[in-house]
């Protein structure tokens, strides 16, 4: 990985997104502008790019103390990720879909209709049957695919008493 000193001032991450677009930005670029500066020993791309390794995939795991475990990463900046993360869910989550027939899922599962193995999809609903969250739980073989509730109802648990302690 290219240190930010080796960068040409024109396509550092902040000076790229001012310069050209936002959607310009990689990841890890978007994470490096959201925490500004590295530490002594870590720049900023090192920094941002293990909170990237850690929580591409899982985003639900991103919590207040699993960032501050990240070398460079204080109180401070694990707050700001935590509310641009937070403040993304809220305006992508914002939309008219209720799901009120099974129909209404086929758009969300069109991905997977060509695929050669079996996906066990979650789509978990609000009270208001608004879709909170959607991901791929298992994927099996041709025709058969196992899956625990655990692996299901596990990430609920967790966001809800993620809720719970935040007084929401």
């Amino acid at each position: 990985m290219r240190k930010i000193t080796d960068i040409l001032d024109i396509d550092k991450p902040r000076e790229k997104l001012i310069r050209r677009d936002v959607s310009t930005l990689s990841n890890v670029e978007l994470l490096a502008v959201l925490i500004g500066r590295g530490v002594w020993g870590r720049d900023v791309l090192q920094v941002a790019s293990e909170v990237d390794r850690r929580f591409k995939d899982d985003l639900d795991r991103v919590g207040f103390e699993e960032l501050v475990e990240i070398n460079g990463i204080g109180a401070v900046k694990a707050s700001q990720i935590l509310a641009g993360f937070e403040l993304a869910r809220r305006y992508s989550g914002k939309s008219d879909v209720k799901i009120t027939f099974p129909a209404d899922v086929l758009p969300f599962v069109m991905e997977i209709r060509d695929k050669n193995q079996e996906h066990f999809v979650c789509i978990s609903l609000n009270g208001a049957n608004e879709i909170i969250e959607k991901r791929v739980v298992t994927v099996g073989i041709l025709n058969a695919n196992q899956v625990h509730p655990r692996e299901i109802f596990f990430r609920c648990y967790r966001r809800a008493r993620r809720i719970d302690h935040s007084g929401s």
